[in-house]
């Protein structure tokens, strides 16, 4: 056996000025022989090359094995350079090696070089190496201020270097598809030779990546799979028809890819639906995770394909075609190929609204929808955020994929639909296990990667929907191989690791947090009055945010949240039980935010900006009020865009992303199944990374607001706060009254804020504004929240948290 070491990251707390911990692995050796290691700091930074490869420290022992051990250990070890943690004079921050030992493991101290110099921000590259032979080393370790990852006994999935990331703001940055998500998705299973897996929470076979032109998703892959029986697609999406989330296109999947577009026996398909928290019945929760995830060309070796996943909140399925200006009107600009029927038998167009969708007429020649017909109603324009990651982290996607696709439970008396038997099951894993780990076709997981960002892969799932029936070998970095699929949670049921992501990073955010998510609901326990407090709903992202709002403000430093929510939930804002519900629960959270920061600070607005997106044409006279809900948003031109994404920026150093919600859904990690990723710049390319995330959020900005706001590249200064509100009660206003102008200045992007009132004395909505626009109460006053009581039976259920 070759002699080699390993870093691994050390269980348990760090102690004072312990920026990280390692465990000490060696294998190899020969017993009782004398090794010195040593500790080095790898430092590529531009501003600090004179560093090099520097030995901080190094520790000498003698080699012991012990019978039947897998591992060997280092006995009788001495440290030299080190320094005693906590000791009063000590270098302000140290790395410790523990090097275990059968009776117990010891500690020692490094302090890497450039400790302290504020422009590196404390971050360094740690590797050990066998003295006398520099080519017995470990890998390089990323250690950093601000610890990222989320550890492994929270986290199923660890972090890796090298992810090459693209961010995308919508399906389609034009009218035409010629750029974005849906355009380099398309590009990608073109160049895709040899698989493809999906999961979904809606997949429609008929859905169209362009509307304008091209296949439909299914029949891309079914024509993908013909090209090459070697090839293997596998698409998993949750099973609708047992709740009323009706959808028919997806949960007939197994007979439209059967019967209607003949689908290979290369492309495998099922539908499954969701057991509960404790294995139970599963009534009302989902699988709501969404990616796809292929192989790609390798742009350094061209003989062989790395890993790509995309994956964010866009679901392939009907309505998710959208572009920056988000037209809610039929003869907008780009609306036309939205309103042709694709296909005459299902009827199936892209002129979607989850509100009036089911009653969305089609013509007599079953062409087009019937712009003419006084059921027709504006469309929902859908603003998502999504991404491309090529690189390590894709492998865990992977291993998300066929770790669902082998364990399918379904609750009584339900089961899966389409390819659900041990064949089907056979052939994802077989192609898991037997080729994917192939060195001459693919780059492996632990090979060296050429992007720029640390990423990790986040879920919220349970342990009976991932996992084997049977132990799963592949091969590994080191000699020793590989179990997959094994569950490390220290929570014996379920992971919840988005929320712990999202949780860490608040807390360690310096300077702003930008947030958009379709739901945020949190902090149940803190709700205002006593009896409307909520235990079951237990995530802390609202006391989080309000709480370091309050650390920055209480030692004078600027900081800022911002939040963007969609003006209601989608669907019928009036529906019982949900929608209702949904805006009591999300309303209890903003108040708690506000009240704490307002308390505190005495000017909430100072460091927290709270709106919605909207669109609207230019109305002659006021804005109409008869007849149904309908007819007045067909008449008055308006109607909210909605907001889907699930993302949160900080200090434009750090990115969550993926499937999850701000809510106890999505993140107490036992209810719907969920997954994200958190992306970090490498050490070595921080400038790089800063700069491409920053600039994502100056476009996304740029498309709400219409502009930048004043000091864009500094989003705590207090200047970006006042700006946003002023524009959003400035469009607000616009808004309510059916006009794109009026004395006070013209429509301005898409933002609007809610007129929230701060007070001490009374927070709540601002008499005589309009909330949900055409409701059927118009109105709201004092600290109604929602336009409809929530007394009904269905608020004890936990389904709208």
């Amino acid at each position: 056996m070759s002699k080699t070491i390993e870093l691994r990251w050390a269980d348990g707390p760090v102690k004072d000025r312990e920026m990280a911990k390692f465990d000490l692995f060696i294998q190899g050796f020969e017993p009782s022989e004398n090794v010195t290691i040593e500790l080095h700091e790898v430092d590529k930074h531009v501003d600090y090359r004179d560093h090099g490869d520097t030995v901080i420290g190094t520790i000498t022992g003698v080699v012991h094995e012990t019978k039947g051990a897998v591992r060997q250990f280092l006995r009788k070890t001495s440290a030299t350079d080190t320094v005693e943690v906590g000791k009063e004079g000590a270098a302000a921050t140290v790395v410790s090696i523990v090097v275990e030992q059968p009776d117990g493991g010891k500690a020692y101290a490094f302090s890497p070089v450039s400790a302290g110099e504020d422009d590196e921000l404390d971050s360094w590259e740690i590797r050990a190496s066998l003295k006398g032979d520099a080519t017995v080393r470990s890998g390089i370790w990323y250690v950093a201020r601000h610890d990222r990852r989320v550890p492994e006994t929270q986290a199923t999935y660890h972090w890796h270097s090298g992810q090459q990331v693209a961010f995308y703001n919508n399906g389609s940055t034009d009218t035409a598809g010629t750029g974005g998500y849906f355009a380099d998705l398309a590009k990608a299973i073109d160049q895709a030779r040899h698989f493809i897996f999906i999961a979904d929470w809606s997949f429609q076979p008929y859905m169209q990546l362009n509307p304008s032109s091209g296949a439909s998703i299914g029949q891309r892959l079914v024509d993908w799979a013909k090209g090459d029986s070697a090839r293997l697609v596998a698409i998993h999406t949750w099973d609708h028809t047992f709740i009323g989330a009706k959808d028919s296109q997806n949960d007939d999947g197994e007979d439209i890819f059967k019967k209607e577009m003949k689908k290979p026996d290369n492309l495998l398909w099922r539908a499954s639906n969701r057991t509960g928290e404790d294995g139970d019945i599963g009534f009302g929760w989902s699988h709501h995770q969404k990616w796809v995830v292929l192989d790609a060309p390798c742009p350094w070796d061209p003989k062989r394909h790395i890993l790509r996943a995309f994956l964010g909140g866009l679901d392939l399925t009907q309505g998710r075609f959208d572009w920056p200006n988000h037209p809610v009107n039929w003869d907008e600009p780009g609306c036309e190929p939205l309103l042709n029927v694709t296909n005459v038998d299902r009827g199936i167009h892209e002129w979607y609204s989850s509100e009036f969708g089911a009653d969305t007429p089609i013509d007599s020649t079953k062409t087009h929808v019937d712009i003419m017909s006084d059921d027709f109603h504006p469309r929902q324009a859908w603003h998502d955020i999504h991404s491309s990651v090529t690189g390590p982290a894709a492998w865990d996607v992977v291993r998300e994929f066929v770790g669902r696709w082998n364990l399918d439970p379904c609750w009584w008396p339900f089961t899966a639909s389409g390819d659900k038997n041990d064949a089907a099951i056979a052939k994802v894993l077989n192609f898991f296990k037997d080729k994917l780990f192939d060195k001459k076709t693919f780059v492996p997981q632990w090979e060296p990667h050429q992007g720029t960002w640390h990423g990790q892969i986040l879920r919220s799932i349970t342990k009976d929907h991932w996992g084997s029936k049977k132990p799963v070998k592949t091969p590994a970095a080191h000699k020793k191989d590989r179990i997959e699929f094994l569950w490390t949670i220290e929570r014996k049921k379920y992971e919840r690791s988005i929320q712990d992501s999202y949780l860490r990073a608040i807390a360690q955010a310096e300077k702003f947090v930008y947030i958009e998510t379709q739901f945020f609901i949190g902090s149940g326990k803190q709700w205002t009055r006593r009896d409307e407090k909520r235990p079951n709903v237990a995530n802390q992202i609202p006391d989080a945010l309000a709480r370091r709002i309050l650390e920055h403000a209480s030692l004078g430093r600027p900081f800022h949240v911002y939040i963007l929510l969609p003006m209601f939930p989608e669907g019928d804002p009036s529906a019982h039980g949900g929608a209702q519900n949904q805006r009591d629960f999300q309303w209890r959270s903003i108040e708690h935010i506000v009240r704490t920061v307002q308390e505190g600070t005495g000017d909430w607005t100072k460091y927290v900006t709270i709106g919605y997106l909207a669109n609207w044409d230019n109305l002659k006279g006021d804005p109409k009020t008869g007849g149904d809900r309908v007819e007045r948003c067909r008449k008055n031109r308006r109607y909210m865009i909605y907001v889907h994404s699930k993302m949160m920026i900080v200090d434009d150093r750090y990115i969550i992303l993926g499937s999850a919600n701000l809510n106890e859904r999505s993140l107490k990690g036992g209810r719907d199944s969920e997954i994200c990723i958190a992306l970090w710049p490498d050490l070595t390319k921080q400038a790089e990374c800063i700069k491409q995330l920053g600039d994502f959020r100056k476009l996304l900005w740029t498309e709400h607001f219409g502009a930048l706001p004043p000091d864009a590249d500094n989003p705590e200064s207090p200047a970006n706060g006042a700006w946003m509100q002023a524009l959003g009660a400035a469009n607000a206003s616009l808004l309510a009254h059916g006009k794109l102008e009026d004395d006070a200045g013209k429509k301005q992007g898409h933002f609007c804020t809610w007129p929230i009132d701060g007070s001490v004395d009374g927070l709540g909505i601002r008499a005589k504004e309009i909330l949900v626009l055409d409701g059927e109460t118009g109105f709201i006053t004092g600290d109604d929240w929602y336009l409809w009581p929530t007394g009904s039976f269905l608020e004890s259920w936990d389904l709208a948290e």
